[in-house]
């Protein structure tokens, strides 16, 4: 969030970018050639699960892909609905074959992305598995996270969504900071013909971005926040504010799941800033690369120039 993204007078904060997320799942590498009819396994030395056709699929394949979807291994329902992708996965795959779809130029691409992607992801997910946390950081993490547990709330909020381009910070601020509905707006946007709309929605402090419980723990009903993107700005008042406390004997096993996840995520971040670091990078159009190296690359050039 940006320095300026914090509680103004008027009670409501602007963004542009809500969060970044760096997803890390966990996936199998898969080449093209793995499709194609393998040897058949002698089920006498692994355990055999289903069939297709002269195709065996094991039980290694429906655990990799229990893990490739996210689900739990323990339960009837989850394995079948694994063994069913796998088995829709090949029918889909051997027809393609047949329809000489995998030689395609755009399919040819998509699957090299497609295995780049999965390798990428089980190399992320190996090399920054976190240690596992004590005791004290997770009593810290459940101390420094109140929006979680001890102060979780529900909120109940009314959203009026219109185009960036069409808000005036300035003239349609007031007509809805500290009031109770959006009378006072909606009846200037009837009258200037803006195009708008507004949803009722619920949602948990949990389920915000740290920075933004933060926020949120200092607000009172009918305060607002606003969240603006490129093409769309969000209005979002609050309208109720009730406690939605979990069980205090769950908040030990969400804790440490969390702090796991975060101290992944930092550990992805700090292994890819070091390998951007011993990589060399040359973009050739300046509005596809980042920020930073699209102005590096402006300064270069006028230095250049000027000698």
């Amino acid at each position: 969030m940006s320095n300026d993204a914090g509680i103004s007078k008027r009670k409501s904060m602007t963004f542009n970018h809500l969060i970044l997320f760096l997803s890390c799942q966990f996936f199998l590498l898969y080449p093209v050639s793995a499709y194609e009819d393998r040897p058949l396994t002698k089920s006498g030395e692994t355990q055999v699960v289903a069939k297709l056709g002269k195709r065996e699929i094991t039980i290694s394949e429906l655990r990799t892909e229990l893990i490739r979807l996210g689900m739990t291994t323990g339960t009837a329902e989850s394995q079948r609905f694994a063994l069913q992708s796998i088995i829709n996965r090949h029918l889909l795959v051997g027809a393609a074959r047949k329809a000489s779809v995998h030689r395609d130029s755009d399919a040819v691409l998509r699957i090299r992305a497609a295995q780049d992607q999965a390798l990428a992801d089980y190399y992320l997910a190996n090399v920054t598995q976190p240690v596992e946390p004590t005791l004290n950081e997770i009593e810290d993490y459940i101390a420094e996270n109140p929006s979680l547990f001890a102060q979780r709330t529900r909120y109940q909020f009314t959203v009026l969504s219109l185009k960036t381009n069409e808000f005036n910070d300035d003239v349609m601020t007031p007509l809805f900071s500290e009031t109770v509905d959006y009378s006072a707006l909606i009846q200037h946007l009837n009258a200037k013909n803006i195009k708008f709309r507004t949803t009722p929605l619920e949602q948990v402090s949990s389920s915000f971005p740290k920075d933004i419980r933060k926020q949120l723990s200092r607000y009172k009903v009918n305060d607002n926040i606003v969240i603006k993107s490129n093409e769309e700005t969000q209005i979002m008042k609050i309208n109720q504010a009730e406690p939605d406390l979990l069980d205090k004997e769950e908040w030990l096993k969400i804790a440490r799941r969390l702090v796991m996840d975060e101290n992944a995520i930092k550990r992805a971040r700090t292994l890819l800033d070091s390998l951007k670091l011993g990589s060399s990078v040359t973009y050739f159009h300046k509005d596809l690369a980042p920020v930073e190296a699209a102005n590096n690359t402006t300064q270069n050039t006028k230095n250049t120039a000027g000698k």
